[in-house]
């Protein structure tokens, strides 16, 4: 290598040395300046971090706003830590607690988990021997320490019963749970509180809708006449006319003895009755001796100025009689004979519009009201939104009962006692508000709009009814567009919305504050609360302020029947509970517990007589009531008169209640269905049914004067057809005045008959309608008869019956007529305290007067051994009372019947009258329109069975017959062959066939039923539907047809018998064919039979003869398709009855 080239080898090195040293020189500066910068920066940052070392601790720990600054030197304003948790908790101040969307969002999942507004838990209830439970769930404890009440839901230290997973009640209300726990107790039960019973002290006016409280039961039963009922003692509110008789009080009864001078003695009312003239009057009084010449209206009580004659020639006895009043006060004179010291005695005097009457009968109202308010408005929260809450603690937090007015708290208007335990939210710890906040079962949700803490809160209310007449549509909501009330009509009639006010109001004042259903549309509530459910009642109000958020609601529970305080009196009060006052020969007062006594010794005349109180020994006596009698727990042993086991009037019984509950839950059609046949069958099924009031009266008596003839005719009301025979002396003249007590068919339940006595000795119980001597001294009339069906051509049975009244009463024979009238009584029961009348109706009508509870046997005794068949299938037969000589002695005794073939069986004399007491099961079905099925239709029960739990109640409900055979072959299910529907509905002109049953035990005559059970839908709630027939047992057989008998000859025959090479057995003619002979048809191919037997036409495809199997008991194997209720012929020739009906309360609500 040269030198040059080292020389240069060199310098490259060391320029590339150089170039490294630079490099490295430059870094090495660069790292120390990086270095002079982060040790500036941290001491930068230390001095941040010295200036904002306070304002951090002034941010943790002080409200308001603090000072930060930043790298750069910038400060800025920062909330601290408490200020921006204090802006959190006004959005939620409990994280614990749902918002008003979290709750909201909850009830809609309801809204589709559940059917609707009810109860999703019943309860449980207990299973004592001294209580009764009347649902499930709801149960009656009879005891003197549970006066007025009956319980919902049991304690877990209690035996309890029932389907219930919950102890207590769990309600559904608009999709809100509420936990029904604890009402007005101590425990889990909930004590349903009632007002008292009726005591005779207020009256109703049905035209304004007003209950009246009257000072004392006289006042209220005296009306307008001051002092009628005589209840001050002396003759205050009398005067008689001029001088014409001294007037003086003798045993309670207003005593007139006239002077003899020129005038007639006369008493009058001193001070005038006041009614609006054009008011319709009804005035009673009664004579207790002597006899009332003349009753007059007039306009003066100085004289005879524009009278009126209101009733002449009256003796001892109760008499009403009705009038308009034509001037703005009036009197009312007694006048009698002026004849020197004649007596006449009156008393219990009343006058009052036809539309106002005493209560003395009632059914109150229970229902739970559910509504959100805020808890700051009264600062008091309650334990599960229950303001009726009767435990003093909750999870260790002590209650109060005093911290709002005990309105509030209360049952009803007339409760004045109920307190309901909560605690003042304010004073509450964080700790102790969380235990109302977290626990969803306490309603508590926080509404961020109202920026207010709500709670959903409910109470149970008992409404006090103004009689028992309460409408269905204002009860439940499921109906058309109506008003929660009473009835609907005036405004005062409406169920006031009372939620967050502290009054206790039960009716609307104003006729603005009430409740409606989803239906009704012309108020602004209905737009508000337009997403309600459809079962409930809705808030209308704009005055006081109800609720938040207008969230008022109601949902029923129950419709109470209640008893009353007064003397139970078959005539007078059949409601009554307590025991008469009788006056013994020394004069002593005492009482009676048996029938015979209340009428052999009590001297009861009226209604007022049983509700005032007697007066004690050594006062003048006072027919009344003896002392607290009637009330259960009082020590008297007189005590329990009532002959059935519901016997005071402050217990509230299983069988007054009418439950109003609906399963909240949605329910599968077909396994309800299941469940509710066999309850129907087992007669557990609730039901309601009404007491029955006969009074018989001496309708005309005529002398018959033709033959009877017949009229077909369609302007005949109610039925087509009448009979017709002359008549001559009638003893109400020839008018068209008469008696419509009509049913046709079979069976006539409503007990109105009328009796036909010659005095040839001959007697006809028969017509139920009739029309006394109608203008040409005609007498009409039309006859119950047994087997007959509508329509004006004359049958067999009507001839039959025109050729027996004259073969009982020939022309020239002079005729009584008699009319037994039944009513029936306004209270409602499931268990009817029911009563059988048996007598011959002249003897009747003698001993009874005034009427009598209970319905005739229409049987006449003959002075031998008799069966007496009772009108209802009796479930405890109780006692009887008889007397021999029209009323003037009794005697009782215990009463003893044949079960199976539910008669009473004894020799009767011709003179007897007697009340057989007994027990009966209400019906729970009732006539209906023929409905939707849901799901499938069941099998068809058959049934005869005597006993009410193998299907008796159920027979009875559904056809009015009493089955009287008791057998291990008297009960079966059946399977459908065939069935058709049609829009849902099964079709009228397609009956259901079914398989032929087993065959029933039974004697002839003896009747059964069968039933074919679907589920149905009505205005949303679900309801069993029954199709079906009754059944009767005979042997009749049926027409033979041959094969060459013309059918057109033969098709008036329902069921026909052929025996032919072609066709053989019985068949059911669906429809008509033609006029040839069957064989022609047969053979020419016109008619085949299909693969059941029956007769098809080729061309149709029609069935024209349903080939049919023949039991004894004539069935045909359909079941009737109809509307409400029919008859129809069956295999026997016998009319039988048929029927579509469904069950009287739902079985719950229609899921959508």
């Amino acid at each position: 290598m040269t030198l040059e080239s080292k020389i240069a080898d060199i310098n490259k090195l060391v320029a590339e040395q150089t170039a490294e040293y630079s490099k490295l020189t430059g870094e090495i500066t660069a790292g120390l300046t990086e270095i002079d910068t982060v040790a500036q920066n941290m001491a930068a940052t230390h001095t941040l971090i010295k200036d904002n070392h306070q304002a951090i601790n002034d941010w943790q720990t002080k409200t308001g706003k603090v000072t930060l600054k930043d790298l750069n030197g910038q400060s800025y304003q920062v909330d601290t830590l408490p200020s921006l948790i204090g802006e959190a908790q006004k959005i939620n101040p409990h994280p614990e607690v749902m918002t008003k969307a979290q709750f909201d969002a909850l009830r809609e999942m309801r809204k589709q988990q559940y059917a609707g507004s009810g109860f999703v838990e019943w309860g449980r209830h207990n299973r004592g021997t001294a209580t009764k439970n009347v649902n499930v769930g709801i149960w009656q404890y009879i005891s003197q320490t549970n006066i007025n009440a009956i319980i919902m839901g049991e304690a877990s230290s209690n035996a309890h019963d029932g389907i219930s997973s919950s102890l207590y009640p769990k309600v559904l209300v608009d999709n809100v749970i509420h936990h029904v726990s604890k009402v007005a107790h101590a425990s889990t039960q909930n004590l349903l509180k009632f007002p008292p019973a009726p005591d005779g002290s207020k009256t109703y006016d049905s035209a304004k809708g007003i209950l009246t409280e009257h000072d004392s039961p006289a006042s209220a039963f005296e009306g307008q006449f001051v002092n009628g009922s005589l209840r001050l003692g002396d003759t205050t509110g009398w005067k008689t006319y001029s001088t014409s008789s001294e007037l003086s009080i003798v045993d309670g009864s207003l005593q007139s003895v006239s002077t003899g001078n020129q005038y007639p003695a006369a008493a009058i009312n001193e001070v005038g009755l006041n009614f609006p003239v054009g008011t319709r009057v009804r005035f009673e009084f009664s004579v207790t001796s002597g006899q009332v010449k003349t009753l007059r209206y007039s306009s003066s009580n100085l004289g005879h100025q524009n009278i009126k004659t209101l009733l002449t020639d009256k003796g001892m006895g109760r008499y009403t009689v009705e009038y308009i009043a034509d001037h703005s006060a009036h009197y009312i004179w007694f006048e009698h004979d002026n004849a020197p010291g004649n007596v006449l005695q009156i008393n219990n005097v009343s006058a009052m519009p036809v539309t106002e009457q005493v209560v003395t009968s009632r059914k109150d109202l229970v229902f739970l009201e559910s509504w959100h308010e805020k808890i700051a408005d009264k600062d008091v929260v309650y334990p599960l939104g229950n303001v009726q809450y009767g435990a003093s603690a909750y999870e260790g937090i002590t209650l109060a009962n005093t911290l709002v007015a005990q309105g509030y708290s209360a049952f009803g208007q007339w409760d004045s006692s109920t307190k309901g335990y909560g605690v003042k939210w304010s004073t509450l710890s964080d700790v102790n508000r969380v235990k109302f906040l977290k626990n969803p079962q306490h309603n508590i949700y926080y509404d961020p709009e109202a920026k207010a803490y709500i709670q959903v809160r409910y109470r149970i209310r008992v409404v006090e009814g103004k009689g028992d007449n309460w409408t269905p549509n204002t009860v439940r909501a499921n109906f058309d567009a109506v008003i929660m009330g009473y009835r609907y009509g005036p405004n005062a009639e409406r169920i006031a919305v009372r939620g967050a006010r502290i009054n206790n109001e039960d009716y609307s004042v104003d006729g603005n504050n009430f409740y409606h259903n989803k239906a009704w549309t012309s108020l602004p509530t209905a737009n508000i609360n337009a997403e309600a459910d459809a079962h409930v009642w809705i808030q209308r109000n704009f005055g006081e302020y109800v609720s938040h958020n207008n969230t008022a609601r109601a949902v029923p529970i129950a419709l109470v029947q209640r008893l009353n305080q007064g003397v139970f009196h078959p005539v007078y009060n059949p409601s009554g509970t307590a025991s008469p006052a009788i006056k013994s020969v020394n004069g002593t007062v005492t009482s009676t517990t048996s029938l015979s006594g209340i009428l052999n010794g009590s001297n009861i005349t009226s209604a007022l007589e049983c509700f005032v109180q007697s007066a004690d020994y050594g006062e003048p006596f006072r027919v009344g009531r003896y002392g607290e009698t009637g009330k259960i727990g009082f020590s008297s042993g007189y005590n329990g008169i009532r002959p059935w086991s519901d016997k005071y009037h402050d217990t509230i019984y299983s069988g007054q209640v009418e439950d109003l509950r609906l399963n909240a839950n949605k329910q599968d059609v077909n396994q309800l269905r299941e469940e509710t046949i066999r309850k129907a069958v087992a007669g557990t099924l609730r039901g309601k049914d009404s007491n029955l009031f006969t009074k018989i009266e001496k309708f005309i008596s005529f002398t018959k004067q033709s033959n009877t003839r017949y009229q077909g005719t369609s302007s005949v009301n109610p039925s087509p057809w009448r009979l017709i025979f002359n008549v001559s002396d009638s003893s109400i003249g020839a008018t068209s005045k008469g008696f419509n007590g009509y049913k046709t068919g079979r069976h006539k339940p409503n007990g109105s008959w009328v009796l036909y006595k010659g005095d040839n000795g001959k007697e006809l119980i028969s017509a139920s309608i009739v029309h006394g001597a109608y203008e040409n001294n005609e007498h009409y009339f039309l006859p119950w008869i047994p087997d007959d069906v509508n329509g004006s051509v004359i049958t067999p049975q009507r001839q039959m019956a025109m050729d027996e009244i004259d073969s009982l009463f020939p022309i020239g024979t002079k005729i009584d007529v008699y009319l037994i009238d039944a009513v029936e009584l306004s209270a409602e029961f499931d268990s009817l305290p029911w009563v059988d009348i048996i007598g011959h109706p002249e003897r009747i009508a003698e001993t009874f007067p005034d009427g009598v509870v209970g319905q005739w046997i229409p049987q006449l005794p003959n002075g031998g051994s008799q069966d007496f068949k009772l009108n209802r299938k009796a479930s405890q037969p109780l006692t009887w009372a008889m007397s021999l000589d029209d009323g003037s002695s009794w005697s009782s005794g215990s009463l003893a019947i044949n079960s199976t073939k539910n008669a009473y069986v004894s020799p009767v004399e011709a003179a007897r009258v007697q009340l057989i007491y007994y027990c009966a099961d209400a019906g729970f079905t009732a006539p209906a329109v023929n409905s939707q099925v849901l799901g499938a239709v069941g099998d068809v029960w058959l049934g005869n069975d005597a006993r009410s739990n193998f299907g008796a109640r159920l027979q009875q409900s559904l056809t009015s017959s009493i089955a009287t055979t008791v057998s291990y072959t008297s009960n079966t299910y059946v399977p459908l062959n065939a069935k058709n529907l049609l829009d849902e509905k099964l079709i009228k002109d397609e009956f259901p066939q079914h398989a032929v049953p087993p065959s029933l035990g039974g004697v002839k005559g003896a009747y059964a039923c069968k039933a074919l059970p679907s589920i149905t839908n009505y205005r949303g709630l679900l309801y069993m539907q029954f199709h079906g027939a009754q059944l009767q047992l005979d042997n009749i057989e049926p027409t033979l047809v041959l094969g060459s008998d013309k059918v057109g000859l033969v098709d008036d025959k329902a069921y026909i018998k052929i025996a032919t090479s072609h066709m053989q057995g019985v068949y059911q003619k669906v429809r008509n064919f033609g006029t040839s002979s069957y064989d022609s048809y047969l053979q020419a191919g016109d008619l085949v039979a299909d693969q059941h037997g029956n007769m098809v036409s080729v061309a149709t495809g029609l069935v024209h003869y349903r080939k049919v199997t023949i039991t004894n008991w004539g069935d045909d194997q359909t079941i009737p398709v109809i509307d409400n209720e029919n008859v129809k012929t069956d295999l026997n020739g016998n009319t039988m009855k048929v029927f579509c009906h469904h069950t009287l309360l739902p079985l719950g609500i229609a899921s959508h």
